[in-house]
Parts: structure tokens; C-alpha cells; sequence
């Protein structure tokens, strides 16, 4: 019992130190968790609202997150490109920006083609706020513990993943 207790202290430890020799990577897991958590919140109730509110179709609906799969796809690796010729930060903010405005601007629009749009400009953010910010947590650590750097870049990505659908049915019946 007491052998698990001192490894998890272990860890903690290790981690501490890792945060404190690179404070940034704490900022960059928690903009990416908290990114990934306000997308993962809405991954389970735009259908429901898509479907019952609006009175939108299966096909529609698939359309519509094709659109933001379609989007992220086809511009991640231009914006990836784009973020080391100009800079992490202007794509970063964008994408955070835009990731921002794209839910509030769901709120005003009834039309299938307005969410298609929408969820088309949602794609472009996030491939232009990924690349950046795993590029920006490459960069910012000796190559020999990126690996460190990088999981806690994806498991507060992770985290999120799995919290935002819980959380976002829990609102959904809450506040309907």
C-alpha cells in the first residue's frame, strides 16, 4: 500500500518540477484542455438541437459535421505551414477567437446552411489553433522531453474529450 502511495508522490513530484523548469506547458494544457472541453460540450447537443429544436434530418446533420471535418482537414496542414512562417500566436488566438464566436453565432441562425457554414469556419479554427499549439509546445522544450511535453498537451486534450459530452448533457437537461 505504502509503495503505491510513495510512486504516486513520485509522480506528482516529477510533474512539479516539469511544470516549474516550463510553466508554459501548464497554460498550454489548460488552453487546450479548456478548448477541447467547450468543443466536447457541444458535440452531444448540436444534434439534439439540430433534430428536435429545428427539425433538421440525419443527412443534414451529417452534412454539418462533415462540413467541420472536412474543413479541419483540408486546412491543417496550410495553416500548420502558415504558424511557422508568421508565428504561433496570431493562429492561436484566431482559432481560439473564432472557436469562440462560432457556438454564440449557432444561437441566431435556423437555417441548415448557416450551421454548414458555421461548422465549415469551426474546422478552419481548429486547424489553424492545433498545429500552432502543438507546434508552440514542440518548440518551447529540449527535444529529449518532448515526449513529456506533448502528453500533457494531449491528455488535457483527452480529459476534455471525455468530460465535454458528460458535462454538456448534463447542461442540456439542466437548463431545458
Amino acid at each position: 500500500m505504502w509503495e503505491k502511495v510513495v510512486h504516486v508522490v513520485a509522480v506528482f513530484g516529477t510533474y512539479v518540477s516539469f511544470f516549474r523548469r516550463y510553466p508554459l506547458l501548464l497554460a498550454v494544457g489548460l488552453i487546450s484542455l479548456l478548448a477541447t472541453l467547450g468543443f466536447a460540450v457541444i458535440l452531444p447537443t448540436l444534434p439534439l438541437y439540430l433534430s428536435e429544436d429545428l427539425g433538421i434530418g440525419a443527412g443534414i446533420i451529417g452534412l454539418i459535421f462533415g462540413a467541420y471535418a472536412a474543413s479541419e482537414t483540408i486546412f491543417k496542414t496550410p495553416l500548420g505551414f502558415f504558424s511557422d512562417r508568421f508565428g504561433r500566436r496570431p493562429l492561436i488566438i484566431t482559432g481560439l477567437a473564432i472557436s469562440l464566436l462560432v457556438p454564440l453565432a449557432m444561437t441566431f441562425v435556423h437555417h441548415y446552411l448557416y450551421f454548414v457554414a458555421l461548422q465549415f469556419l469551426n474546422g478552419f479554427a481548429i486547424a489553424a489553433f492545433w498545429p500552432a499549439l502543438s507546434a508552440l509546445t514542440a518548440d518551447k522544450v529540449p527535444a529529449e522531453e518532448r515526449t513529456t511535453a506533448m502528453t500533457v498537451f494531449n491528455m488535457s486534450y483527452l480529459v476534455a474529450l471525455g468530460l465535454g459530452p458528460a458535462l454538456g448533457t448534463f447542461l442540456n437537461h439542466a437548463l431545458s
